[in-house]
């Protein structure tokens, strides 16, 4: 069996993506090659199939999606094509479990979009476009904000968190054609001025999470999975109680068997950490871990779940934390210099 590969997007001018070997237990990360086809790409997502990688960026007057062979040997990305996003900043793109269609959000343009995958893996026309229209009550929610677009395991929902708005948005998908349609329920709602950023849905298809970039808290949802309806079951804050200083969340993550979750603050630069219970889904937390460096920004788990890699966007390194077990609590393994990180996934 290969080596775990983890692929890394960097904001750094003429760095584009880097492909690493996870080479030992300890998170060591050794470069196989950088990659320049995509300039600046914020965000990306490996196809299921392994060969093919999507990344989201902006270079300039463009707002591009990408489509892109990868060479799992040899490290190297190539070019298929690229469509428009059709909005601003895009900031989020996810492939859905069978491979055949790709989603995308837009920030500043508060606008989600779908499109095919066709035979060579690149990409259709966009087959849905989709403007949110809404605001909440802080200074950063006079309009919609869509933050990320999640796809459930199963490929039949996809979940849109709109900082803007303070609302998950809930849409079918059809895969085949690359199609989005509202839910039966076409939003769940977190708290006026929470400022909902990225979402992820719980292993055992029951439970899922969103994390709240301006209350600095984790929302956890009852899921089900048939329908895809989401009912809200408790919000818990992200940072100590008493800290004042400015800080905003940006990432979480589930371990594999679903009994750990963390989420990184970026400000307070911490990785807030907790369990889950096994029934409810309800959160408890274990503690805070301070990263001792600024802007944890994203959160990639290995496949094991003995590993949690966390992007350090402004000091420009990935950490390798060791996550305990039985506790979930984290402990320093390895670092490694990359300019500006963004966003990693595994391959």
């Amino acid at each position: 069996m290969s080596e775990p590969l983890l692929i890394v997007s960097s904001l750094a001018e003429d760095d584009g993506i880097y492909v690493f070997r996870i080479a030992d237990a300890d998170g060591r990360l050794e470069l196989v090659r950088q990659n320049n086809v995509a300039k600046q790409p914020f965000y990306f997502d490996v196809h299921p199939r392994g060969d093919l990688l999507y990344a989201i960026h902006d270079p300039g007057e463009e707002r591009l999606v990408s489509a892109m062979h990868f060479d799992r040997d040899s490290g190297t990305l190539e070019l298929i094509n690229q469509q428009s996003t059709q909005g601003d900043y895009p900031c989020y793109v996810e492939v859905d479990p069978s491979g055949r269609a790709v989603v995308a959000a837009n920030y500043n343009g508060g606008s989600v979009v779908s499109y095919p995958i066709d035979g060579s893996g690149g990409l259709g026309e966009a087959a849905t476009f989709i403007q949110h229209e809404g605001s909440s009550i802080g200074p950063r929610q006079s309009e919609a904000h869509a933050h990320c677009f999640k796809i459930a395991d199963d490929g039949r929902f996809a979940f849109s968190a709109d900082l803007g708005m303070d609302r998950v948005m809930i849409y079918a998908l059809d895969a085949a054609s690359g199609t989005l349609t509202p839910g039966e329920q076409a939003f769940a709602r977190v708290a006026p001025g929470e400022g909902p950023r990225h979402f992820t849905i719980a292993p055992n298809n029951s439970q899922a999470y969103v994390i709240n970039e301006i209350g600095n808290t984790v929302t956890a949802f009852d899921y089900d999975a048939e329908r895809g309806l989401l009912l809200e079951r408790d919000t818990i804050t992200t940072i100590p109680e008493g800290y004042d200083g400015t800080t905003h969340t940006a990432d979480l993550c589930l371990t594999p068997d679903g009994r750990f979750l963390y989420g990184s603050n970026r400000g307070h630069d911490s990785i807030a950490m907790y369990r889950v219970d096994g029934g409810s889904g309800g959160l408890t937390p274990i503690g805070i871990e301070l990263c001792g460096e600024p802007s944890p920004q994203n959160l990639t788990m290995s496949a094991d779940g003995k590993l949690l890699f966390v992007a350090l966007s402004t000091t420009g390194k990935i950490l390798a934390y060791h996550i305990d077990q039985s506790t979930g609590a984290l402990s320093m393994g390895s670092q490694t210099p990359v300019p500006q990180p963004m966003c990693s996934k595994l391959a």
